[in-house]
């Protein structure tokens, strides 16, 4: 006997968590996954799962962070980006 072929179709959905981005100062640039999302403070809808996420502004350190969304609760990522000066001064130093 042949065997019934038998074609579904299913709709996947992402689900979607927001993150709330506060940043200082507006101009910098921010990243996700490599991909530039605007400059300043905004809100996304991220797919619930992990991503880099990287502020950046020419002159100031860089902010790395990972975050992973959650559906139905928003989160808030603040960042206040150093200048590299700052950055450097509050950079434990070594005893020797």
């Amino acid at each position: 006997e042949a065997a019934a072929n038998e074609s579904r179709t299913v709709t996947l959905r992402a689900q979607l968590g927001e993150v709330r981005f506060r940043i200082s100062p507006a101009e910098a640039e921010v990243r996700v996954n490599g991909q530039s999302r605007g400059k300043g403070s905004q809100v996304l809808s991220l797919p619930a799962v992990a991503h880099r996420v990287e502020i950046s502004l020419p002159g100031y350190a860089t902010v790395k962070r990972s975050i992973t969304p959650l559906p139905g609760l928003e989160q808030l990522v603040e960042v206040s980006l150093q200048t590299e000066a700052e950055a450097r001064a509050v950079r434990p130093t070594r005893w020797t």
